[in-house]
Parts: structure tokens; sequence; C-alpha cells
């Protein structure tokens, strides 16, 4: 969620070193009765200063409620989105400065921040909690890391509903086709590694729930594309069962059905992606 506007996207990276940090030292040391309440002030005052991003929340939130973007239920779940949203990155930062009891190595496919200070400090965290990262680029590298991962039967977590480069399969979505990463079901198919969907919910008492599904069936023969699609599809219905459960905990901030970044690359179904995309 960074803006566009170079001078204070130089800007936040320039400080990140001094806020992101300091963001860390308050989420370990104040109490959660204290910084919850407070994210929850923070997350409605930030996103009512970003109406492009409210915008895409309720533009999203109304195919999912089927509802128009106006009604107040649409409103109020993206309110309470937004507040949410901050209160877990509280939990999450405080959490991470726990120390790691009963740790289980994994490998973690993502995106490296923009922000030099916010990369060093999860670095720092994922090593402290024997997390090996894979940084997504635009070489075969993470696709080699994710196999030699799963040659040594390790665990690889990889995001399953961000296409962020472009090059995803369009399945339906809450009836409306949507892009999702074609990389975990295609390394599913080629290694013939396990497919189990992820999903950790924020309960009414303010705990966390994770929850890992049953493995997925995955197809590997005949017709790759159909077979893949087939694959894609089957976790897509459970994450739609996920997200119409809670819509609120669904932090996508950009449109999801009609992403306009999309409309300046290439068309996906053209593309040849790294398995990890």
């Amino acid at each position: 969620m960074s803006s566009r506007n170079r001078f204070v996207r130089a800007l936040g990276s320039a400080t990140s070193h001094v806020w992101f940090p300091g963001t860390l030292w308050f989420a370990r040391h104040v109490p959660r009765r204290i910084s919850l309440p407070l994210a929850r002030s923070i997350g409605g005052a930030y996103f009512r200063m970003r109406p492009k991003y409210l915008s895409a929340i309720r533009s999203n939130l109304a195919r999912i409620l089927g509802e128009e973007e106006s009604a107040p239920r649409v409103r109020a779940t993206a309110e309470e989105m937004v507040r949410g949203h901050s209160m877990s990155w509280f939990d999450f930062l405080h959490f991470a400065n726990r120390p790691p009891e009963g740790k289980q190595p994994i490998h973690v496919v993502l995106v490296p921040d923009i922000f030099p200070g916010v990369e060093r400090e999860r670095q720092r965290l994922h090593a402290r909690a024997g997390v090996t990262e894979i940084p997504i680029d635009n070489t075969p590298i993470p696709t080699l890391a994710v196999m030699r991962a799963l040659e040594k039967n390790g665990i690889v977590a990889m995001q399953g509903d961000r296409d962020f480069n472009n090059t995803g399969v369009s399945v339906p979505f809450f009836a409306k086709d949507a892009w999702f990463p074609r990389g975990p079901f295609r390394v599913a198919m080629a290694t013939g590694a396990e497919v189990l969907p992820a999903f950790i919910l924020r309960t009414e008492d303010g705990r966390y729930r994770a929850i890992i599904e049953e493995p997925l069936e995955i197809e590997r023969g005949g017709d790759r594309d159909e077979a893949l699609r087939a694959n894609l599809a089957r976790y897509v219905a459970i994450l739609e069962r996920y997200v119409g459960a809670h819509p609120e905990q669904w932090y996508c901030f950009y449109p999801f059905w009609d992403d306009p970044s999309r409309a300046s690359r290439a068309p996906a179904e053209e593309a040849a992606p790294p398995v990890s995309g």
C-alpha cells in the first residue's frame, strides 16, 4: 500500500530504518489492551486519507456480499476490515518479537519489501524463527529453490490469492473470473508435492485460529493446461468459502477482479511464467 508519489516513497524508504524498528518496539512493549484500540483508530484514519484503497475495498466487498458499494453492510464491512487489518499487523509484530518456541523449519516464497528498513527487520525475524526466504524475481532461481526444498521433504509456503506478476490463470471467483497464481499448482504437478490450503482467522475473543485443510486432489495427467485450471479451481472453491464467511479478514486493497495493472501487461495465458510466479 505504498504511495505512488515518488517523494513520499523516497522519504518512507529513507526513514524506514527508524519508523519500522520504532513500530516493532511499540508492539513489543505496549500492552495489547492499549495497542489494539490504538491500532484500530490508526487504521480507520489512514484509510480515510487514502480514498482509492477504500474504494477498491468496497468494490471487492460489494461483489463478495452481493450488494451495492454504497450499501450499509458493505461500508460497515469495509470499515471493520481496515481497522482489523491494523490490529492484525500490531499483533503480528507483537508475537514476532517473542522467543520462538517449537519452531518448525519452513520455506516462504515472498515478494521483497520496497522499504529497506522493513526488509532488514523481516529477514532478521524470519531467520530467528527458522524461516528460509525464497524471494520472487524474474529468474529461474526461485523455482530451483522451491524444487530443492521439496526434494528434501521441506515445507514451502506460497500465497495462493495474489497474482503478483500477472502471469496467472483466470477462474470464476464469486461468479466473475479473477486471476490466481499458477506457481503452487505447477510445482505440485511437477513434483508430486501435496497442496494444503491454510488460513489464519482472528476470533471474536482476539485470538487467532490456524486452519489447515485436507490435501487437494491434484490432477497430473492429460492436457497440462486443463489439469492446471482444474487444480486451481478446486483451491479457489475453498478460498471462496472462507472469504465468503469472513470477508472482513480478506485483506485485499486493490480491485481484485479489475486490477488496472493487468492492462499494461501481456495476457497471462500467452506468458511463459516461472513456476514460482
